[in-house]
């Protein structure tokens, strides 16, 4: 049997290594490695990562991220660097979509492109009158496969649009058609939090 100043003793030393083992596990001031899932406070992108890959799907990334992050957070870690070829200077943006091509055994390329307007409407993403092709505009409820046509035919003789309203300067637009579809062209998150600041 342990005599009872020894077991205090022995149940004080567990007591205090119990708590310094607490302390340093919740410790606020340890080093953090970026990760794939960040914070929601953190500003974000959103993209699309498709082809050779053990995981592709929708990936929320932050703002500046390169093809070269995306892989090294979603696909295959660190390692990624020595199987993927990509354009890694490009800084992605939302609504982007990375495509992994093999080329070789153990090497892939990386293509970036745009998402279409029917998966950026479902994800949430703002159009640009800019970006759309045909199809794109067809899409757009009470667009229709003529009037995109001539939206597209418009931009392509007299240039960019800028903005939305532009639009009424094709023939076939009013403000009814733009009001419809007005939603689709502005970040509804942005607008989101600023209703819910004001």
């Amino acid at each position: 049997m342990i005599p009872r100043s020894q077991r205090l003793v022995f149940l004080l030393v567990a007591t205090v290594l119990a708590i310094l083992m607490l302390e340093k596990g919740h410790s606020t001031h340890r080093k953090v490695e970026a990760v794939a899932f960040l914070h929601s406070s953190t500003a974000q992108i959103i993209v699309r990562l498709k082809g050779a890959v053990p995981a592709p799907g929708v990936y929320r990334v932050p703002v500046g991220s390169t093809p070269a992050t995306v892989m090294n957070m979603t696909a295959a870690g660190p390692r990624a660097n020595n199987i993927y070829k990509s354009p890694s200077d490009v800084s992605l943006k939302s609504g982007d979509i990375l495509e992994v091509i093999p080329v070789g055994p153990q090497t892939a390329e990386i293509t970036v492109t745009n998402m279409r307007a029917k998966e950026r409407m479902v994800l949430g993403l703002p159009l640009s009158p800019d970006a759309l092709d045909i199809g794109d505009w067809d899409a757009l409820p009470g667009i229709g496969p003529e009037l995109a046509k001539r939206i597209v035919d418009y931009r392509q003789k007299y240039g960019a649009f800028g903005s939305l309203d532009a639009l009424k300067r094709v023939p076939g637009i009013g403000e009814g058609k733009i009001s419809k579809i007005r939603h689709y062209f502005t970040n509804r998150e942005l607008t989101e939090i600023q209703r819910n600041i004001n």
